[in-house]
């Protein structure tokens, strides 16, 4: 398996279960289809993007606590007991940055410098969002990818669109979470950050002001 691949170690859905056994084939699903809208189920809808952006009035459940996830301060000591190994089957701690892909979607090269950083070397950069690379945003991003795999399905956003999201604020300065709404840097890390807990004597570098959906 690539290490620039992150696949799914959870039992796939029942209707895709049954397609697959009658075709006779057996295979892992790669997170972007774990993590489809179609499947996105048992994840609480008013923490997805969708969600917000409906105003949590969209009657798909009840609303609940959203931040199930772990943050950029727990992936960053790898295998250390206090903190948590990265999920079997996905990117390892060396996997470079640019480049690394999840359900088809792949950083851009937002760490240019020779031989190009790790997602464990991002993890372990300072700062905010307040110019590109855009580093608090990146370290959420790798953080959401790792969680919407730990957590697949019960994750609110897959690990493709968290990548898509970096990569249009690092193009163009801001993402669209529907059509004519824009995320700058500091909202898409506020909403990534809503989805896990801060490490003890974490920053939380995301804001939420003037942000549709998450004010």
């Amino acid at each position: 398996m690539s290490d620039h691949e992150i696949k799914s170690e959870h039992p796939q859905p029942d209707a895709l279960r049954r397609q697959l056994v009658k075709g006779g084939l057996a295979t892992t699903v790669v997170l972007a289809t774990l993590t489809s809208k179609q499947v996105l189920g048992a994840a609480t809808y008013n923490c997805t993007i969708s969600g917000k952006m409906s105003g949590n009035t969209s009657g798909h459940g009840q609303n609940q606590a959203c931040g199930i996830g772990l943050s950029p301060g727990y992936w960053k000591f790898p295998n250390s007991p206090q903190y948590h190994t990265w999920p079997a089957g996905s990117w390892t701690p060396s996997t470079l940055f640019y480049g690394a892909t999840c359900g088809g979607a792949s950083f851009v090269n937002a760490f240019p410098a020779y031989p190009g950083k790790t997602l464990l070397q991002v993890l372990g950069t300072t700062g905010g969002n307040s110019s590109r690379p855009y580093a608090a945003l990146a370290r959420a991003v790798i953080a959401t990818v790792l969680n919407s795999v730990k957590f697949a399905p019960n994750y609110a956003i897959s690990g493709s669109e968290a990548i898509q999201m970096y990569n249009s604020v690092y193009s163009t300065g801001t993402y669209q979470p529907k059509p004519g709404v824009s995320w700058g840097a500091g909202c898409c890390t506020a909403y990534l950050e809503s989805l896990y807990q801060l490490a003890s004597g974490e920053t939380a570098y995301g804001s939420t002001a003037g942000c549709t959906g998450l004010t």
